[in-house]
């Protein structure tokens, strides 16, 4: 008699059967980070999981199955969605931060020059122009960066257009959905009446 040693096969019906691998806190935490990090890309995520979590697969996102037979995914499960929209916006947010530091020091020091320009200093006065025409340049940036329904209409626009050039899906499913994402910036910026 042969006793045959090998590793039991897994059929697709035992693998369902199968408990799902518990992973500890700090692998979901990881994940988070990794998603607001790569702005929810699966593949970038799978790969950077798989360095500390050798078994983990970018399956374990995503919902699966429906009715009594769903499973959430890490993403419905833990909340990724949220922490990817905090995150972005905080990214906007030191950005805008940063920008009206700079544009704050330029202001303060265009008075110090006005002052000493007002006096004679003939230096002075070149330099005030300088700042004031960085002043200008620098605000109206800000006025562009500071969120508005137009400059987000804009923006839009070429998005679609760049989207083109990267995957025409891409801009067939922005096309289809813009009037929903018109509608959301109309309501967010507090816009009413829409003109299309």
């Amino acid at each position: 008699m042969v006793l045959d040693h090998s590793k039991p096969t897994l059929t697709p019906r035992k693998l369902k059967t199968m408990p799902p691998r518990e992973y500890p806190s700090e692998a979901k935490e990881l994940c988070r980070k990794l998603y607001c990090e790569f702005g929810g890309n699966p593949a970038q995520i799978e790969k950077g999981m798989q360095k500390q979590y050798p078994g983990w697969t970018r399956r374990l996102l995503n919902d699966r199955g429906k009715g009594s037979e769903a499973r959430h995914g890490w993403i419905t499960k833990f909340g990724f969605e949220k922490s990817l929209e905090l995150h972005q916006q905080s990214q906007i947010a030191s950005v805008q931060n940063a920008d009206e530091r700079r544009y704050q020091a330029v202001v303060a020091l265009a008075d110090i020059y006005q002052e000493k320009a007002l006096q004679g200093d003939e230096k002075a006065v070149s330099l005030f122009i300088k700042l004031t025409d960085q002043q200008i340049e620098l605000r109206s940036k800000l006025d562009l960066t500071s969120g508005n329904f137009e400059t987000f209409v804009e923006s839009f626009e070429r998005m679609v257009l760049w989207a083109k050039d990267i995957d025409t899906d891409l801009a067939k499913l922005f096309y289809r959905r813009k009037d929903e994402f018109i509608e959301m910036a109309a309501a967010h910026y507090g816009k009413n009446g829409i003109e299309q």
